[in-house]
């Protein structure tokens, strides 16, 4: 595995080590739960920040305080990470145009999608692409030679 891959897959770990350790401290009000499984199971939608602060029957301000603080990040950049993480999954699909992933990931356009990758694992999309098509190729060859011992 590169130094990339590696530390874009730290950079994963410890934040959601980061938000499971918060998680574990008392169980979410079931109305922030909600709207975080809304945000989650939706992340190729934009939906309205008051539309989910109505959803949890509370007022905006309230909603993005409470949704920070339990999970250590705005409704948005929870948002974005849902997206990028949908994202890399199927960038590992060669059928996939970068075009046709950023619109499945709810990416205004693909450039917006470059932009968001890069900086979130700071490596563009095409290189992800390529690392993890060679490191299919590497598990590959060691599956094989597995077999053959």
């Amino acid at each position: 595995a590169s130094a990339l891959s590696i530390e874009a897959e730290a950079n994963t770990l410890f934040s959601e080590a980061f938000i499971a350790n918060k998680q574990f401290e008392c169980p979410a009000p079931l109305w922030l739960a909600r709207t975080r499984e809304l945000l989650r199971d939706s992340c190729h939608e934009t939906p309205r920040f008051s539309e989910l602060a109505k959803t949890a029957d509370l007022h905006p301000v309230y909603f993005a305080r409470a949704f920070r603080h339990r999970y250590g990040c705005s409704p948005g950049e929870y948002l974005r990470r849902c997206r990028l993480e949908r994202a890399t999954g199927l960038l590992r699909d060669m059928r996939l145009s970068l075009a046709e992933i950023a619109m499945q990931c709810g990416f205004v356009d693909q450039s917006h999608f470059n932009h968001g990758f890069r900086q979130a694992y700071r490596v563009s999309p095409g290189e992800f692409r390529l690392m993890s098509k060679r490191e299919a190729k590497v598990h590959c060859i060691q599956d094989a030679n597995k077999m053959a011992c």
